[in-house]
C-alpha cells in the first residue's frame, strides 16, 4: 500500500459552480439527512494486473460488488473471436480466480458486458452477434461463488435490427434491464426516414434473480424528448433505485442528458431534457438514500455537429431524482479543457468517489495518450480535494474505468491497460482505494 501521489493532477483548484450546487442540494434536502463532508486519508493499494483469457486482449471492464466479493467482467479479443468472461476479487482487490472463467463463448462477437448485484447473484448483461445479422441483448447469471448460471447467456432482447449496449439494475425485486433498440428504416433521400419515430430509442425488461422474463420481448421506455435531424436517437442508457422503489433512468438525447422514471418495468414519466450542451454518452448514477450523484463522458472527437467539449459532467439531485433548478457543475477540477471520458461514479459508505479517463497533452503537438484520474465529492456534491492521478503514462496508457465499493470505505477501479510492447496484450488491472475515516 501506498500514499496517494500527485502524479499529473491538473490545476487544484475545486470545481466552478459546485458550491452553488451544493447550496441548493442542501436547502432543498432536511439537514438531518445530509451528512457531513468526512474527512478521509486515502491510500491507494499497489496496481494489480488481472490475468488474460488465453493471452488475449481485454476490453471495457465492468465491476459490481455483492456477497462479499467484486465480480469484474470484460471482453476479451475482439471481433468475431470477441466473448465475456469474468473474475472474481476479494474485499482486498486480490483475484480470486486463478484465471477469467467464460460467462459467454457463442459464437461471432459479444461485446459491452454491464453487471449488477441482487437477490444474491450477480447478473451479466452484454451485446451479442451470434445471429450473424444484428445485435441482440443476452444476459447470464454469476454467484459470489464463480458459478455460471447461465453458460453462454439466454436472450433478453432480439428480433430485426439493433438491440444494443444493455445495462442492468437491481430494483429490489428483479433485475430491470435497458437497452437501445433500433426502429425504422431509412429510405435513398439523405435525411429522410420512412417512420417518423425512426431512430434508437430505450427498451426495457425486468429479469428475475432466478434467471426469469418477467416482460416478454421488452417495453417501450423513451424516445428523444425533442425533434432532430436523422437519426432521432438516444445514446446508451442506465438507471438507480430510488428510495420510493421507483428507477430513475437516463439516456443521451442529441448531446443532452435526460431523465425519466420507471415503476413495475413500465415508464411513469416522459423523459425530462436536464438543460442545454450537458454532455455525451456513458451516463452513470451513485446514491446514498438521500442524495444522488449523476456523471457522463463531456467530451466527443470526431468533427461535426455531434463534437465538441462540455465543461460540467456531474449533477447533484435530491433522494426523489428530480434535478428541478439544479444546474450542472464540472465534474473534474481542471481549469482548461476538462475532457472527462467513461466517468465511474460510486458511493463508498462516507462519500462519493468517481473514476474516468482523459487525455493528456504529452507535446503541444495535442493529446497523445489516456490516463485516469478520480476525484471525491461529499454527500452535498461538494469536492473534497482535486483530480488525483490513478494509472496511465505515454508508454502505458490507461482507458475506460469501471468502479464499485463495499460500501464500507474501500472502492475497487479497474481499467483497461495498454501495454509498452505490442507483443503483449491489453489486460484489466485494478487498484484498490481506502477512504475510510
Amino acid at each position: 500500500m501506498k500514499a496517494r501521489g500527485g502524479g499529473r493532477n491538473p490545476a487544484a483548484r475545486g470545481a466552478p459552480g459546485v458550491s452553488a450546487v451544493a447550496s441548493v442540494i442542501l436547502a432543498a434536502i432536511p439537514a438531518a439527512l445530509v451528512a457531513a463532508p468526512v474527512p478521509c486519508a486515502d491510500a491507494v493499494f499497489q496496481e494489480v494486473v488481472l490475468p488474460c483469457h488465453g493471452g488475449s486482449d481485454s476490453w471495457t471492464p465492468s465491476l459490481a460488488f455483492g456477497g462479499g466479493v467484486y465480480l469484474a467482467v470484460w471482453r476479451a479479443d475482439r471481433n468475431e473471436k470477441a466473448d465475456i468472461v469474468g473474475l472474481r476479487l476479494d474485499k482486498d482487490g486480490k483475484p480470486l480466480d486463478p484465471k477469467p472463467f467464460v460467462v459467454c463463448a457463442a459464437r461471432d462477437c459479444q461485446e459491452r458486458p454491464k453487471a449488477d448485484f441482487g437477490g444474491g447473484v450477480f447478473l451479466v448483461v452484454w451485446h451479442d452477434l451470434r445471429n450473424g445479422k444484428d445485435w441482440d441483448v443476452c444476459a447470464a447469471r454469476v454467484t459470489p461463488e464463480g458459478r455460471v448460471f447461465d453458460p453462454g447467456g439466454f436472450p433478453v432482447a432480439g428480433g430485426e435490427l439493433n438491440q444494443c449496449e444493455p445495462s442492468a439494475c437491481w430494483d429490489g425485486s428483479c433485475f430491470q434491464v435497458l437497452w437501445r433498440g433500433f426502429r425504422g428504416e431509412k429510405d435513398g433521400s439523405p435525411g429522410v426516414n420512412k417512420l417518423p419515430d425512426a431512430g434508437y430509442h430505450i427498451y426495457g425488461g425486468r429479469v428475475s434473480a432466478d434467471g426469469k422474463l418477467l416482460d416478454g420481448a421488452g417495453v417501450f421506455m423513451a424516445k428523444p424528448p425533442r425533434e432532430y435531424l436523422t437519426p432521432r436517437s438516444m445514446g446508451a442508457p442506465a438507471a438507480i433505485l430510488l428510495p420510493d422503489g421507483r428507477l430513475l433512468a437516463t439516456a443521451r438525447s442529441g448531446t443532452t442528458q435526460c431523465l425519466w422514471k420507471i415503476a413495475g418495468g413500465k415508464p411513469v414519466s416522459e423523459p425530462k431534457l436536464v438543460s442545454q450542451r450537458t454532455g455525451f454518452d456513458d451516463p452513470d448514477f451513485a446514491g446514498n438514500g438521500r442524495t444522488i450523484l449523476m456523471t457522463w463522458t463531456t467530451f466527443r472527437d470526431g468533427g461535426g455537429r455531434s463534437s465538441g467539449t462540455d465543461k460540467s459532467g456531474m449533477l447533484m439531485l435530491g433522494a426523489d431524482g428530480d434535478p428541478g433548478k439544479i444546474a450542472p457543475a464540472s465534474l473534474s477540477s481542471a481549469e482548461r479543457e476538462p475532457r472527462v471520458r467513461h466517468p465511474a461514479p460510486v458511493w463508498d459508505g462516507f462519500r462519493y468517489v468517481v473514476a474516468w479517463n482523459t487525455p493528456q497533452r504529452r507535446t503541444k503537438a495535442g493529446f497523445d495518450y489516456e490516463a485516469v484520474f478520480y476525484r471525491t465529492f461529499g454527500a452535498d456534491g461538494a469536492p473534497l480535494g482535486a483530480d488525483a492521478h490513478l494509472a496511465g503514462t505515454p508508454e502505458s496508457p490507461a482507458w475506460r474505468p469501471a468502479a464499485a465499493s463495499d460500501g464500507a470505505g474501500r472502492t475497487l477501479i479497474v481499467y483497461e491497460r495498454h501495454p509498452e510492447k505490442t507483443d503483449a496484450p491489453v489486460s484489466i488491472c485494478a487498484r484498490l482505494l481506502s477512504g475510510a475515516p
